[in-house]
């Protein structure tokens, strides 16, 4: 054993990385390569923190005690340590690491934590804070700023801290049933915010937006014949990211959709009615659909991360190794197989572990039935080349991992360079998005004519892609609309898509909709049409 400065014990080997309560001690541990020295920071946040932030600008953390990290293991050079719990009912905490660039000048680092369980900074849809470590008056400048008063400088500022919580605390127990195979169940998909944002859902103005919100509409989706809620993106992400602007009006707009992550593990604290309370609110409206036999579905996002490419923000892997956790191409640039401008590593057993604790929590923890992952595909990328696996290892392993035994995997067969229908998760024993089914009924319903035989085998599973369908397992998930391309009222209002307002040029979203206006582009008061 190794005695540790600044009142740490002794530590033994952890093989849970990021920060765990142990009766009244944290454990923390981080793999962080290539570092002379880590410490760990603790800072105090007051409890109206998060109240309504219009009259003021700043507000100033103070600094609680930090602590030195010991290097305990070589593979992979991890970090860590063991500490007192801290005192203050709220505390926040970075990683802060020593290094030295080739030609022995001093780098410091400040890193968020990719597997804490919870996180300061998007509390309030909209609203933009950033935070600057003042370490000589041993302080964390909290900047409350504006779209107006965004400078370069504030693109350097962290915009997110870990926030310590114990889970051990969120005590809300979901009701066992009987879950229906998956070839009986009618999936509903929806969108946390946007699912009781308007007033014509009619929960009160508190609740609109949240988790709270959303709980009450279940007995409504129940009583429609739903079996699964399936939620967009809920980990956190920054909605403030998109720097595109309305080019109808030049408002800002918003990362509305999530699928940019920035933690893997925290509820998005604006999907809260009560950010103090997310983790209670979100098992409480878990609760409330296992009360009405639904499942709850996750759709997640292991393929890419929201530091985007190499000019966007840090938050972590950038600067904890980023050739450890992201895919590069052959010239050292990050491969962008996401088409978000960086591409997680998948096959390398760091990102590997971030993926199935990730899950674990999500499914033991929180009360979680079944994932959808988003651009499945990028999880059978070959560690070194980024080409696809003859054999997908990880899909392979996380199916048959004991602890997900009956949670629902579900792929996206497909990646921004790849289609994988039928092929990888087939070999894996997942289901899988069918796109085919989709575009297929779409066709028939818009009135082309010569899909007899498509229909037939739409109809009967998708033979022709899966083959013969078995009683045990059910490889195709069909759908007609889903959040991506048009909705089920856009099929028959329009025949071209129309997203100016997204300030692309209308280049995002799918063009090819098989979609028939029936006569009149957009909405219409024809009766005859209607």
């Amino acid at each position: 054993k190794e005695e540790l400065d600044d009142g740490q014990r002794s530590v033994p080997h952890m093989n849970r990385f990021g920060i765990h309560l142990d009766e009244n001690y944290f454990n923390f541990s981080l793999p962080i390569p290539d570092a002379l020295k880590v410490e760990l920071w603790f800072f105090g946040i007051p409890l109206n923190f998060f109240e309504s932030h219009n009259d003021k600008t700043t507000e100033n953390l103070p600094l609680l005690r930090k602590y030195d990290l010991i290097k305990a293991s070589t593979d992979h050079e991890i970090w860590q340590g063991k500490f007192e719990s801290p005192v203050t009912v709220l505390t926040a905490y970075l990683v802060k690491v020593f290094r030295s660039d080739s030609d022995g000048n001093s780098i410091t680092d400040w890193i968020l934590d990719p597997f804490a369980r919870n996180s300061l900074g998007g509390e309030l849809w909209g609203q933009i804070i950033t935070f600057q470590v003042d370490e000589k008056c041993g302080l964390l400048k909290a900047c409350f700023e504006s779209e107006d008063s965004l400078s370069k400088a504030s693109s350097i500022k962290l915009k997110r801290l870990a926030l310590l919580t114990e889970m051990a605390k969120v005590r809300v127990e979901s009701e066992r049933f009987s879950k229906k195979s998956l070839g009986e169940l009618v999936i509903y998909e929806c969108h946390v915010r946007g699912m009781t944002q308007h007033h014509s859902s009619g929960v009160p103005v508190r609740q609109r937006g949240n988790f709270s919100g959303i709980q009450q509409k279940i007995k409504y989706l129940s009583q429609l014949g739903v079996d699964v809620v399936e939620l967009l993106p809920i980990f956190d992400f920054d909605e403030n990211e998109n720097q595109l602007r309305n080019p109808e009006n030049q408002q800002n707009l918003k990362n509305y959709w999530g699928y940019s992550p920035i933690l893997w593990f925290a509820p998005k604290g604006a999907y809260a009615e009560n950010p103090l309370y997310r983790h209670q609110e979100f098992k409480e409206f878990v609760q409330e659909c296992h009360l009405h036999k639904i499942e709850v579905w996750l759709d997640v996002v292991y393929n890419h991360s929201a530091e985007q490419d190499a000019k966007g923000p840090k938050y972590h892997f950038k600067m904890m190794n980023k050739e450890t956790w992201y895919l590069q191409t052959p010239q050292g640039e990050l491969h962008n197989a996401s088409g978000c401008g960086n591409t997680l590593r998948c096959g390398h057993p760091l990102v590997k572990e971030l993926i199935l604790e990730s899950l674990l929590y999500w499914h033991k923890v929180m009360g979680i039935d079944g994932f959808r992952f988003d651009l499945t595909s990028i999880l059978n990328r070959h560690p070194e080349t980024g080409y696809f696996q003859d054999f997908p290892n990880l899909l392979w392993e996380l199916r048959q991992e004991p602890r997900l035994k009956n949670v629902r995997l579900i792929s996206e067969p497909w990646d921004a360079h790849g289609y994988d229908l039928g092929k990888s998760a087939k070999k894996a024993g997942w289901t899988e998005w069918n796109d085919r089914f989709r575009d297929t009924v779409r066709k028939v319903l818009a009135g082309e004519v010569g899909q007899g035989l498509a229909l037939k085998d739409a109809i009967e599973g998708s033979p022709s892609i899966f083959g013969e369908p078995s009683t045990d397992y059910w490889p195709s998930l069909n759908f007609i609309t889903s959040h991506d391309g048009f909705t089920l009222w856009d099929l028959f209002s329009y025949s071209e898509k129309h997203n100016h307002a997204n300030g692309e040029n209308n280049r995002d979203g799918h063009s090819a909709n098989f979609s028939n206006n029936l006569g009149v582009e957009g909405p219409t008061e024809n009766q005859e049409i209607l």
